[in-house]
C-alpha cells in the first residue's frame, strides 16, 4: 500500500461522522460569486464536490444545499473552507473537499437527517 493511500485510509478511520454518497446540486458563494457545484458525498462536517471552476486550497465562503423531496425540502447553510483540491480529476471537473463549520441549528438538523437517511444500515 502506498503512503498516500495509507494517509487517506487513516483520515477515514478518524472520522467522527459517517460519510455518505449523496448527489445533489449545491451553490458555493465565494467573494460575491455564486458557483454551482455537484455534491458527491456528505458528512456532518464536510462534503466532496465537483465544479467546473478550480479554487485554491484555503478558499472559504458559504455553501447552500437544497434537497427537494417531493413537496418537502431540506435547506443546509454552512460556511466552508477548501481542504482538498484536485484539478480535472473527474471528467474534466475539479474535485474539492470542503470542511463545514458555523452551521445554524435548523441546518444542522437538516444535515443530520440527510446523513442519517443515506447511511447504510451496517454503519454506525
Amino acid at each position: 500500500m502506498d503512503l498516500m493511500h495509507q494517509e487517506a485510509e487513516g483520515m477515514d478511520n478518524k472520522r467522527k461522522w459517517p460519510r455518505v454518497d449523496f448527489t445533489v446540486h449545491a451553490t458555493m458563494d465565494v467573494d460575491g460569486e455564486s458557483i454551482e457545484v455537484g455534491c458527491r458525498n456528505l458528512s456532518m462536517n464536510g462534503m466532496l464536490v465537483s465544479s467546473p471552476k478550480s479554487l485554491p486550497l484555503g478558499t472559504s465562503g458559504r455553501v447552500r444545499i437544497l434537497h427537494v423531496m417531493g413537496r418537502e425540502s431540506l435547506l443546509v447553510l454552512a460556511n466552508f473552507k477548501i481542504i482538498r483540491s484536485d484539478e480535472g480529476q473527474s471528467h474534466g471537473f475539479n474535485t474539492m473537499g470542503l470542511t463545514l463549520f458555523d452551521i445554524d441549528g435548523d441546518s444542522s438538523i437538516n444535515l443530520f437527517n440527510i446523513v442519517r437517511h443515506n447511511t447504510p444500515d451496517n454503519v454506525s
